[in-house]
């Protein structure tokens, strides 16, 4: 008879329902969090604005992350 091989699922496969722990994480997007998102894009879009040499391409890029953080940015002012 071969042995049973333990189970690597992180749900502990072959461990008995009793022992079995759940974990929750907590999550919030503070202030500071969101400052210091904003503050990293503003350092990238930067970046990209100097230095990539596909001005129309850049502009574009840009112009997209900018409409896609609108409603974080004020989110941020709501919470400031």
């Amino acid at each position: 008879m071969v042995p049973k091989c333990p189970s690597a699922s992180p749900a502990g496969g072959d461990t008995p329902e009793r022992a079995r722990k759940t974990y929750t994480l907590e999550r919030a997007l503070t202030a500071a969090n969101l400052s210091e998102c904003m503050d990293l894009l503003a350092q990238s879009k930067k970046i990209l604005k100097e230095n990539y040499p596909n001005i129309e391409r850049s502009t574009a890029v840009i112009r997209g992350v900018v409409e896609k953080i609108l409603c974080y940015e004020v989110l941020l002012k709501e919470k400031q």
